[in-house]
């Protein structure tokens, strides 16, 4: 004969003696739910906030940046204007006087532009002139390429000495 088993034990219900203190206050449960709102939105808020204070600080990095450059092509037709002076009444002297007017115009251009405004004009020209424009993509390359080159060695303190395969 089989043993009689004891169903009774499975249909006890899972709730806490009587007397018993339950572990799971409704009222915890409650703050929970209305603060899940609140810290969503502090995160929220704080991620705006880091947004915007990133979006600062790239945009003071851009103007001082853009009137540094401004400031040195200034620089730079300056040079191309006295040496306009200098040329006196050679043949030169006149495209040398207009390389350096362009270049008083472009230090205005980059020194007033916003971004958006350099983009759009860079994307017309490109559009307007693409092989033009690939081609000085490349020469800006070769030369950055090169400046790069040459920092390197005066960083590592070679002062462009060549070197040989002698020590």
């Amino acid at each position: 004969m089989e043993p009689s088993k004891n169903t009774s034990n499975q249909n006890i219900a899972r709730e806490p003696p009587i007397g018993a203190e339950s572990s799971f206050d409704t009222e915890s449960a409650f703050s929970v739910e209305a603060a899940e709102p609140n810290i969503s939105r502090d995160a929220k808020e704080l991620a705006s906030d880091v947004v915007d204070r990133a979006k600062e600080i790239a945009s003071d990095q851009v103007s001082e940046r853009r009137e540094k450059s401004a400031g040195e092509i200034g620089k730079l037709a300056n040079a191309l204007h006295h040496t306009s002076e200098e040329l006196g009444d050679t043949i030169a002297a006149p495209y040398v006087d207009k390389a350096a007017d362009m270049l008083d115009r472009l230090a205005g251009s980059v020194r007033d532009a916003s971004i958006r405004d350099a983009v759009g004009a860079t994307e017309r020209f490109a559009r307007r002139e693409p092989l033009l424009f690939l081609g000085g993509a490349f020469v800006i390359g070769l030369l950055a390429a090169r400046f790069l080159k040459s920092s390197e060695r005066t960083e590592s303190g070679d002062e462009g000495i060549p070197r040989t395969g002698r020590s």
